[in-house]
Protein backbone atom coordinates (compact mmCIF):
# COMPACT_ATOMS: atom_id res chain seq x y z
CA UNK A 1 0.00 0.00 0.00
CA UNK A 2 2.91 2.78 1.09
CA UNK A 3 4.34 1.63 -3.14
CA UNK A 4 1.69 4.15 -4.45
CA UNK A 5 2.40 7.26 -2.40
CA UNK A 6 6.39 6.62 -2.91
CA UNK A 7 5.51 6.60 -6.69
CA UNK A 8 3.44 9.82 -6.67
CA UNK A 9 6.54 11.21 -4.45
CA UNK A 10 9.01 10.54 -6.66
CA UNK A 11 6.96 11.09 -10.02
CA UNK A 12 5.91 14.62 -8.16
CA UNK A 13 9.61 15.41 -7.22
CA UNK A 14 10.46 14.60 -10.82
CA UNK A 15 8.03 17.47 -12.78
CA UNK A 16 9.75 19.65 -10.48
CA UNK A 17 12.91 18.78 -11.61
CA UNK A 18 12.18 19.13 -15.05
CA UNK A 19 10.23 22.18 -14.28
CA UNK A 20 13.30 23.65 -12.68
CA UNK A 21 15.90 22.67 -15.32
CA UNK A 22 13.86 23.61 -18.52
CA UNK A 23 12.73 27.32 -16.68
CA UNK A 24 16.50 27.70 -15.69
CA UNK A 25 17.83 26.87 -19.22
CA UNK A 26 15.03 28.78 -20.95
CA UNK A 27 16.05 31.77 -18.40
CA UNK A 28 19.36 31.84 -19.44
CA UNK A 29 18.90 31.66 -23.32
CA UNK A 30 15.96 34.50 -22.65
CA UNK A 31 18.09 36.99 -20.25
CA UNK A 32 21.27 36.66 -22.86
CA UNK A 33 18.64 37.70 -25.85
CA UNK A 34 17.25 40.46 -24.08
CA UNK A 35 20.02 42.03 -22.91
CA UNK A 36 21.48 41.70 -26.30
CA UNK A 37 18.82 43.15 -27.93
CA UNK A 38 19.25 45.96 -25.37
CA UNK A 39 22.83 46.24 -25.74
CA UNK A 40 22.44 46.26 -29.74
CA UNK A 41 19.69 49.33 -29.25
CA UNK A 42 23.03 51.16 -28.21
CA UNK A 43 20.55 53.21 -25.58
CA UNK A 44 18.59 51.52 -22.80
CA UNK A 45 14.79 51.36 -24.28
CA UNK A 46 11.84 53.15 -22.88
CA UNK A 47 10.79 50.93 -20.58
CA UNK A 48 14.04 49.98 -19.29
CA UNK A 49 14.98 53.66 -18.17
CA UNK A 50 11.17 53.79 -16.38
CA UNK A 51 11.78 50.56 -14.77
CA UNK A 52 15.23 51.34 -13.44
CA UNK A 53 14.22 54.56 -12.01
CA UNK A 54 11.38 53.11 -10.18
CA UNK A 55 13.73 50.50 -8.87
CA UNK A 56 16.26 52.63 -7.69
CA UNK A 57 13.35 55.35 -5.46
CA UNK A 58 11.51 52.06 -4.85
CA UNK A 59 15.01 50.39 -3.34
CA UNK A 60 15.50 53.84 -1.80
CA UNK A 61 12.27 53.56 -0.30
CA UNK A 62 11.45 56.92 -1.49
CA UNK A 63 8.05 58.08 -2.13
CA UNK A 64 7.75 58.56 -5.90
CA UNK A 65 8.88 55.23 -6.44
CA UNK A 66 5.96 53.61 -4.30
CA UNK A 67 4.13 56.24 -6.27
CA UNK A 68 5.67 55.55 -9.53
CA UNK A 69 4.66 51.87 -9.46
CA UNK A 70 1.05 51.64 -9.20
CA UNK A 71 0.01 55.12 -10.62
CA UNK A 72 0.33 54.44 -14.51
CA UNK A 73 -1.44 51.66 -16.85
CA UNK A 74 1.57 51.91 -19.10
CA UNK A 75 4.02 50.61 -16.15
CA UNK A 76 2.55 48.09 -14.62
CA UNK A 77 3.79 46.91 -11.34
CA UNK A 78 4.36 43.32 -11.59
CA UNK A 79 7.58 43.29 -14.08
CA UNK A 80 9.16 45.89 -11.73
CA UNK A 81 7.84 43.39 -8.84
CA UNK A 82 9.96 40.77 -10.61
CA UNK A 83 13.43 43.08 -11.19
CA UNK A 84 13.32 43.64 -7.84
CA UNK A 85 14.60 39.73 -7.19
CA UNK A 86 17.97 41.06 -8.69
CA UNK A 87 18.91 44.35 -7.87
CA UNK A 88 21.01 42.52 -4.99
CA UNK A 89 23.39 41.40 -7.35
CA UNK A 90 23.20 44.69 -9.31
CA UNK A 91 24.72 48.18 -9.05
CA UNK A 92 22.34 51.01 -9.34
CA UNK A 93 22.99 52.11 -12.68
CA UNK A 94 22.23 48.52 -14.40
CA UNK A 95 18.88 48.12 -12.87
CA UNK A 96 17.70 48.26 -16.24
CA UNK A 97 19.31 44.63 -16.96
CA UNK A 98 17.35 43.87 -13.73
CA UNK A 99 14.10 44.54 -15.29
CA UNK A 100 15.15 42.18 -18.57
CA UNK A 101 15.98 39.67 -16.15
CA UNK A 102 12.84 40.21 -14.67
CA UNK A 103 11.18 39.61 -17.77
CA UNK A 104 13.13 36.76 -18.74
CA UNK A 105 11.93 35.00 -15.53
CA UNK A 106 8.34 35.69 -15.94
CA UNK A 107 8.74 34.01 -19.32
CA UNK A 108 10.54 31.20 -18.28
CA UNK A 109 8.09 29.98 -15.83
CA UNK A 110 5.74 29.64 -18.79
CA UNK A 111 8.52 26.96 -20.57
CA UNK A 112 6.55 23.80 -19.61
CA UNK A 113 2.86 25.08 -19.65
CA UNK A 114 3.62 26.21 -23.25
CA UNK A 115 5.10 22.49 -24.05
CA UNK A 116 2.47 21.03 -22.49
CA UNK A 117 -0.06 22.79 -24.81
CA UNK A 118 2.36 21.94 -27.63
CA UNK A 119 2.11 18.42 -26.68
CA UNK A 120 -1.82 18.15 -26.83
CA UNK A 121 -1.34 19.05 -30.49
CA UNK A 122 0.98 16.76 -30.56
CA UNK A 123 3.84 19.02 -31.89
CA UNK A 124 7.42 16.90 -31.29
CA UNK A 125 10.32 18.00 -29.05
CA UNK A 126 7.83 20.28 -27.30
CA UNK A 127 10.24 21.44 -24.16
CA UNK A 128 12.65 22.74 -26.95
CA UNK A 129 10.05 24.34 -29.16
CA UNK A 130 8.46 26.35 -26.55
CA UNK A 131 11.67 27.67 -25.78
CA UNK A 132 12.12 28.45 -28.99
CA UNK A 133 8.80 30.39 -29.21
CA UNK A 134 9.05 32.14 -26.38
CA UNK A 135 12.96 33.33 -27.20
CA UNK A 136 10.82 34.86 -30.73
CA UNK A 137 8.19 36.16 -28.45
CA UNK A 138 11.42 38.26 -26.45
CA UNK A 139 12.17 39.37 -29.47
CA UNK A 140 9.86 40.33 -31.17
CA UNK A 141 8.73 42.08 -27.82
CA UNK A 142 11.58 42.55 -25.98
CA UNK A 143 13.04 45.09 -28.96
CA UNK A 144 10.31 47.70 -28.44
CA UNK A 145 8.92 49.97 -26.08
CA UNK A 146 6.46 47.32 -24.73
CA UNK A 147 8.83 45.01 -23.55
CA UNK A 148 6.71 44.26 -20.17
CA UNK A 149 4.17 42.88 -22.91
CA UNK A 150 6.40 39.78 -22.62
CA UNK A 151 5.80 39.19 -18.77
CA UNK A 152 1.48 39.63 -19.79
CA UNK A 153 2.02 37.25 -22.47
CA UNK A 154 3.81 34.27 -20.45
CA UNK A 155 1.23 34.72 -17.98
CA UNK A 156 -1.56 34.59 -19.86
CA UNK A 157 -0.07 31.33 -21.58
CA UNK A 158 0.29 29.36 -18.13
CA UNK A 159 -4.01 30.88 -17.15
CA UNK A 160 -4.27 28.73 -20.88
CA UNK A 161 -2.42 25.76 -19.45
CA UNK A 162 -4.43 25.56 -16.74
CA UNK A 163 -7.79 26.53 -18.18
CA UNK A 164 -7.46 23.46 -20.35
CA UNK A 165 -6.39 21.24 -18.04
CA UNK A 166 -8.75 18.13 -17.12
CA UNK A 167 -9.14 18.80 -13.22
CA UNK A 168 -11.17 20.93 -12.20
CA UNK A 169 -8.77 22.07 -9.22
CA UNK A 170 -6.23 23.20 -11.53
CA UNK A 171 -8.50 25.05 -14.02
CA UNK A 172 -9.95 27.26 -10.98
CA UNK A 173 -6.12 28.01 -10.54
CA UNK A 174 -5.97 29.79 -14.22
CA UNK A 175 -7.71 32.87 -12.48
CA UNK A 176 -4.56 33.40 -10.49
CA UNK A 177 -2.57 33.89 -13.76
CA UNK A 178 -5.51 35.88 -15.56
CA UNK A 179 -4.92 38.02 -12.41
CA UNK A 180 -0.89 38.32 -12.64
CA UNK A 181 -1.50 39.17 -16.15
CA UNK A 182 -3.69 41.99 -15.60
CA UNK A 183 -1.01 43.16 -13.16
CA UNK A 184 1.53 43.20 -16.03
CA UNK A 185 0.22 45.01 -18.80
CA UNK A 186 -2.92 46.94 -19.84
CA UNK A 187 -3.03 43.73 -22.37
CA UNK A 188 -4.01 42.14 -19.03
CA UNK A 189 -7.49 44.49 -18.10
CA UNK A 190 -8.28 43.30 -22.14
CA UNK A 191 -7.88 39.32 -21.91
CA UNK A 192 -9.68 39.09 -18.13
CA UNK A 193 -12.41 41.93 -19.71
CA UNK A 194 -13.03 38.91 -22.31
CA UNK A 195 -12.77 35.84 -20.07
CA UNK A 196 -15.48 37.38 -17.62
CA UNK A 197 -17.47 38.35 -20.77
CA UNK A 198 -17.03 34.07 -21.83
CA UNK A 199 -17.49 33.04 -18.53
CA UNK A 200 -21.02 35.66 -18.16
CA UNK A 201 -22.35 34.24 -21.44
CA UNK A 202 -21.71 30.69 -21.04
CA UNK A 203 -23.73 31.23 -17.85
CA UNK A 204 -26.31 32.86 -20.16
CA UNK A 205 -26.84 30.76 -22.50
CA UNK A 206 -26.52 27.23 -21.36
CA UNK A 207 -26.94 25.93 -17.89
CA UNK A 208 -23.49 24.62 -16.48
CA UNK A 209 -23.00 21.84 -13.76
CA UNK A 210 -21.87 22.17 -10.63
CA UNK A 211 -18.26 21.55 -10.99
CA UNK A 212 -18.22 24.05 -14.15
CA UNK A 213 -20.15 26.63 -11.87
CA UNK A 214 -17.74 26.23 -9.05
CA UNK A 215 -14.75 26.50 -11.45
CA UNK A 216 -16.01 30.12 -12.69
CA UNK A 217 -17.10 31.32 -9.50
CA UNK A 218 -13.32 30.75 -8.43
CA UNK A 219 -11.54 32.31 -11.08
CA UNK A 220 -13.94 35.74 -11.17
CA UNK A 221 -13.39 35.89 -7.86
CA UNK A 222 -9.62 35.40 -7.91
CA UNK A 223 -9.79 38.24 -11.41
CA UNK A 224 -11.80 40.38 -8.88
CA UNK A 225 -9.86 40.66 -5.85
CA UNK A 226 -6.47 41.11 -7.95
CA UNK A 227 -8.38 44.29 -9.78
CA UNK A 228 -9.43 45.23 -6.54
CA UNK A 229 -5.97 44.60 -5.24
CA UNK A 230 -5.07 47.47 -7.71
CA UNK A 231 -7.96 50.00 -7.15
CA UNK A 232 -6.80 49.66 -3.40
CA UNK A 233 -3.22 50.31 -4.06
CA UNK A 234 -3.98 53.59 -5.67
CA UNK A 235 -6.49 54.43 -2.88
CA UNK A 236 -3.74 53.63 -0.60
CA UNK A 237 -0.49 55.40 -2.16
CA UNK A 238 -2.33 58.09 -4.33
CA UNK A 239 -5.54 58.95 -2.32
CA UNK A 240 -7.77 58.14 -5.32
CA UNK A 241 -8.60 54.21 -6.24
CA UNK A 242 -8.97 54.84 -10.10
CA UNK A 243 -5.64 57.53 -10.40
CA UNK A 244 -4.31 55.36 -13.17
CA UNK A 245 -7.31 55.23 -15.70
CA UNK A 246 -7.64 58.88 -14.69
CA UNK A 247 -4.31 59.99 -15.50
CA UNK A 248 -3.40 57.65 -18.08
CA UNK A 249 -4.21 58.62 -21.89
CA UNK A 250 -5.41 56.25 -24.11
CA UNK A 251 -2.52 57.14 -26.46
CA UNK A 252 0.25 54.59 -26.42
CA UNK A 253 3.30 55.38 -25.29
CA UNK A 254 5.68 55.78 -28.06
CA UNK A 255 9.46 55.26 -27.73
CA UNK A 256 11.88 57.92 -26.55
CA UNK A 257 12.33 60.32 -29.24
CA UNK A 258 15.63 61.84 -29.12
CA UNK A 259 14.39 64.86 -30.69
CA UNK A 260 12.38 65.93 -28.12
CA UNK A 261 14.80 64.88 -25.32
CA UNK A 262 17.15 66.91 -27.37
CA UNK A 263 14.92 69.88 -27.64
CA UNK A 264 14.21 69.95 -24.29
CA UNK A 265 18.24 69.93 -23.15
CA UNK A 266 18.54 72.83 -25.43
CA UNK A 267 16.06 74.51 -24.27
CA UNK A 268 16.53 74.36 -20.70
CA UNK A 269 20.24 75.14 -21.50
CA UNK A 270 19.47 78.16 -23.70
CA UNK A 271 16.50 79.85 -22.31
CA UNK A 272 16.26 78.70 -18.71
CA UNK A 273 19.43 77.96 -17.14
CA UNK A 274 18.76 79.89 -14.04
CA UNK A 275 15.51 77.97 -13.64
CA UNK A 276 14.75 74.71 -11.88
CA UNK A 277 12.68 72.74 -13.92
CA UNK A 278 9.57 70.63 -12.92
CA UNK A 279 8.13 67.69 -14.76
CA UNK A 280 5.80 65.21 -13.79
CA UNK A 281 4.42 61.24 -14.44
CA UNK A 282 6.78 59.34 -15.39
CA UNK A 283 8.39 61.46 -17.74
CA UNK A 284 10.72 62.75 -15.29
CA UNK A 285 12.60 58.65 -15.30
CA UNK A 286 13.16 59.10 -19.56
CA UNK A 287 14.59 62.28 -19.14
CA UNK A 288 16.58 61.82 -15.10
CA UNK A 289 20.05 63.07 -16.94
CA UNK A 290 18.25 65.90 -17.91
CA UNK A 291 16.94 66.66 -14.74
CA UNK A 292 19.86 66.11 -12.72
CA UNK A 293 22.33 68.13 -15.00
CA UNK A 294 20.08 71.24 -14.18
CA UNK A 295 18.88 70.33 -10.63
CA UNK A 296 15.18 70.07 -11.38
CA UNK A 297 12.67 68.24 -9.68
CA UNK A 298 10.03 65.30 -10.42
CA UNK A 299 7.34 64.42 -9.43
CA UNK A 300 4.02 62.00 -10.23
CA UNK A 301 1.20 63.78 -8.88
CA UNK A 302 2.36 67.02 -8.67
CA UNK A 303 1.16 70.30 -7.01
CA UNK A 304 2.08 73.64 -5.85
CA UNK A 305 2.72 72.56 -2.45
CA UNK A 306 5.62 69.71 -3.16
CA UNK A 307 8.13 72.29 -4.39
CA UNK A 308 11.09 72.06 -1.52
CA UNK A 309 10.77 75.76 0.57
CA UNK A 310 14.99 75.55 0.04
CA UNK A 311 14.65 76.14 -4.02
CA UNK A 312 14.15 79.80 -4.39
CA UNK A 313 15.03 79.15 -8.27
CA UNK A 314 12.09 80.49 -11.06
CA UNK A 315 10.10 77.26 -11.10
CA UNK A 316 9.45 75.88 -14.57
CA UNK A 317 6.97 73.64 -15.56
CA UNK A 318 7.14 71.50 -18.28
CA UNK A 319 4.47 69.63 -19.81
CA UNK A 320 4.71 67.22 -23.35
CA UNK A 321 2.16 68.51 -26.01
CA UNK A 322 0.05 66.65 -27.70
CA UNK A 323 2.64 65.60 -30.96
CA UNK A 324 5.16 64.77 -28.30
CA UNK A 325 5.61 61.07 -28.14
CA UNK A 326 6.26 60.86 -24.46
CA UNK A 327 3.06 62.63 -23.68
CA UNK A 328 1.19 59.83 -22.52
CA UNK A 329 3.55 59.43 -19.89
CA UNK A 330 2.59 62.85 -18.41
CA UNK A 331 0.26 62.69 -15.44
CA UNK A 332 -0.26 66.50 -16.04
CA UNK A 333 -1.33 66.36 -19.47
CA UNK A 334 -4.46 64.48 -19.47
CA UNK A 335 -6.39 67.40 -16.68
CA UNK A 336 -4.39 70.25 -18.99
CA UNK A 337 -6.48 68.96 -22.00
CA UNK A 338 -9.21 67.95 -20.45
CA UNK A 339 -9.29 71.33 -17.57
CA UNK A 340 -6.98 74.36 -18.71
CA UNK A 341 -8.81 76.23 -15.41
CA UNK A 342 -6.70 73.83 -13.38
CA UNK A 343 -3.40 75.61 -14.44
CA UNK A 344 -4.55 78.87 -13.46
CA UNK A 345 -1.66 78.56 -10.93
CA UNK A 346 0.63 78.80 -13.94
CA UNK A 347 1.50 80.81 -16.20
CA UNK A 348 2.45 79.73 -20.18
CA UNK A 349 6.26 80.98 -20.74
CA UNK A 350 6.66 80.11 -24.33
CA UNK A 351 6.48 77.03 -26.71
CA UNK A 352 8.43 74.73 -29.09
CA UNK A 353 7.82 72.09 -31.28
CA UNK A 354 7.39 69.13 -28.53
CA UNK A 355 6.96 71.14 -25.15
CA UNK A 356 5.01 73.48 -23.12
CA UNK A 357 6.74 75.99 -20.20
CA UNK A 358 4.82 77.14 -17.58
CA UNK A 359 6.28 79.89 -14.31
CA UNK A 360 4.57 77.76 -11.36
CA UNK A 361 3.64 80.51 -9.19
CA UNK A 362 4.49 80.10 -5.91
CA UNK A 363 1.71 80.62 -3.19
CA UNK A 364 1.91 82.86 -0.61
CA UNK A 365 2.81 80.87 2.91
CA UNK A 366 0.97 82.67 5.98
CA UNK A 367 3.51 83.98 8.65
Amino acid sequence: MSAVPRDRTAATLRGVAQFAAWSTICFIVLSLLLSWLNWSRGAPDLQCQIRAGILRDVISEMPIGRQALVSSLWVMPLPTVCALLFTPFLEAQAYGLAYLYGLALTAALATIPLASLLRRVHIPLSRIVSIGLLAVCAYAIGSSAYSDLLACVSFLLIALFFETHSKPVLRALAGVFYGLALFSHPVGFIAVAVKLICVLSRRLLRRSDRERKAVHCIQCFTMAYVFFVYLFLNWMIMQSPLWSLQHSMLRVPASASGQAVGELAATLIRSYAESAPVLSGHLGYVVEPILRRTRGHHFVDFHRDKIPSWDKRELLLVVPKDNNPLVSLCDIAPTLRRNPAAFSGYLLLTESPHWEYYLIVRRARAD
